[in-house]
């Protein structure tokens, strides 16, 4: 069976120390961790309920990725083979595992206590979808988060894409300034409501991302400008819609700002000082996300045309 890679080797940086031991099963894992991967990509999911079994492990658990992904490196006895220094790949594959356990294993520690059935306020924070469980990092090449960590949860594909538009966004403008993320989805998804009351209409199933718009000065502040505004620049903001919908990793539903300069996008109400964008909903996700039941009044379309 050919390997299942992730797209961008960028993907893992800055990791803890590498480990790997050399007597790995799947079937040492809860059938319902295995039932997870089979579904393909399920990492965060197949993680957090592996935690919750009380297998808290963290190289143990970034094992459990890492063979998924390598399914080539299984031994007839059902073991599988370790990496040694000896094989070609070996420095790029040690990087790719320690970016496993750095991205995906450790913030599900964090978040998830091992072992141990949540509390009241963990159940309710985790909200009725559990693959909304990958956290965006607060800061990386080309973009920061605005956000406390409670609000920057989304599908481990917003989430793999939102970092791929922020590693564009670096190449083509290494000197800055970075884009600004707001809000995507709380843990789990579910209604996102605000501190002083209301809530968003939608950021509900972890791909909904609100993006600010980009000024001329070079300035990195939390303060939003309009598009009016005459520290707005309309270049910048305009080449950071072009790069969002060119990431080459998840598709673009569709982008609302009302700058009537800007072609092809929606019009909302409210938004002239930020980009909402909407990406996509992967096809293996469907089943798993009931729309209906999310969005009660008019359920809005995340189905791309050509899936």
């Amino acid at each position: 069976m050919p390997a299942r890679r992730l797209g961008h080797p960028h993907y893992f940086m800055d990791a803890s120390s590498f480990d790997l031991v050399g007597s790995f099963r799947f079937s040492d894992f809860p059938k319902k961790v295995r039932d997870l991967l089979k579904l393909g990509g399920f990492w965060p999911v197949a993680v957090a309920e592996a935690i919750k079994a009380g297998i808290c492990d963290a190289n143990k658990l970034t094992d459990l990725v890492f063979y998924d992904i390598h399914p080539e490196r299984e031994r007839p006895d059902g073991t599988y083979r370790p990496l040694s220094p000896t094989e070609p790949n070996f420095s790029q594959l040690v990087e790719e595992w320690k970016g496993l356990k750095s991205f995906i294993v450790l913030p599900a520690l964090k978040v998830t206590q091992c072992g141990k059935a949540p509390n009241a306020g963990a159940t309710a924070a985790k909200g009725p979808y559990p693959v909304v469980n990958t956290l965006m990092p607060k800061e990386g090449p080309g973009f920061f988060c605005r956000m406390p960590e409670s609000r920057r949860w989304g599908l481990p594909e917003t989430i793999e894409a939102l970092q791929q538009i922020g590693r564009l966004w670096f190449s083509a403008n290494p000197q800055g300034p970075r884009f600004i993320i707001s809000d995507i989805s709380k843990r789990g998804g579910g209604q996102l409501c605000f501190n002083k009351g209301g809530c968003h209409k939608s950021h509900q199933i972890g791909l909904d991302v609100d993006i600010r718009t980009i000024r001329n000065d070079g300035q990195e502040t939390s303060s939003a400008i309009s598009y009016k505004n005459p520290k707005y620049s309309l270049a910048l903001t305009k080449k950071l819609i072009d790069t969002i919908r060119s990431n080459g990793n998840l598709k673009v539903k569709m982008i609302a700002f009302l700058d009537p300069r800007i072609s092809n996008l929606s019009r909302w109400s409210g938004h002239d000082r930020h980009l909402h964008v909407r990406f996509c909903m992967p096809p293996r996700y469907r089943s798993l996300i009931n729309l209906n039941k999310t969005y009660s009044k008019s359920p809005p379309n995340y189905q791309c045309s050509s899936e």
